[in-house]
């Protein structure tokens, strides 16, 4: 549904910038922000119809792998170079690509047809 999706949508902004903004300065709080903004993505893939949620899959492995880089303290400077960069460029994309106008004619109808496997 409309609402759902933009329910989602907002809640993984949230997280997102959240984790933007406090990277690096709590782990804690970090592997928290990391673990919504990967669920939320995840959350508006299935709402989204098949060829869309395709579209989405490879913004969930950018972020997974960022939270897996998070989740095992890999935090060199490198590191947080490449995770704050990946986390600013995926923001900037996916608020491009996934916008609730930008996806509002691809939401599944119905969810009695539950993709095979969308993850």
């Amino acid at each position: 549904s409309p609402e759902l999706y933009k329910k989602h949508f907002a809640y993984w902004q949230s997280w997102q910038s959240e984790l933007i903004s406090v990277l690096g300065e709590n782990h804690k709080k970090d592997m928290r922000c990391a673990e919504e903004v990967v669920g939320q993505l995840k959350d508006m893939q299935g709402i989204l119809v098949p060829e869309k949620a395709e579209a989405m899959k490879p913004h969930i492995e950018k972020m997974t792998k960022v939270k897996d880089m998070i989740f095992n303290e890999e935090m060199s400077v490198a590191n947080r170079e490449y995770i704050r960069s990946t986390l600013e460029r995926e923001d900037r994309l996916i608020n491009k690509e996934f916008s609730y106008t930008k996806v509002k004619d691809f939401l599944r109808k119905s969810f009695d047809d539950e993709p095979k496997d969308a993850g």
